[in-house]
């Protein structure tokens, strides 16, 4: 499920990508510092799940 909103939001930053092209407005940049806020939280959650499970496999 998750996977799937990311996704969702890659396909909303293309898309206001694109009306930045077309309308020149800045609002591709506000959505893509969002959606790169969100993958380092994905990535910083997904090194606590993998250092958890190393941990617990060493022990």
């Amino acid at each position: 499920m998750g996977k799937m909103i990311f996704y969702d939001k890659v396909e909303a930053a293309y898309v206001a990508y694109k009306i930045d092209e077309i309308q020149g407005r800045k609002k591709f940049s506000m959505i893509s510092k969002e959606l790169l806020k969100e993958g380092q939280t994905v990535l910083a959650n997904a090194e606590i799940v993998k250092s958890t499970i190393e941990r617990e496999l060493y022990e």
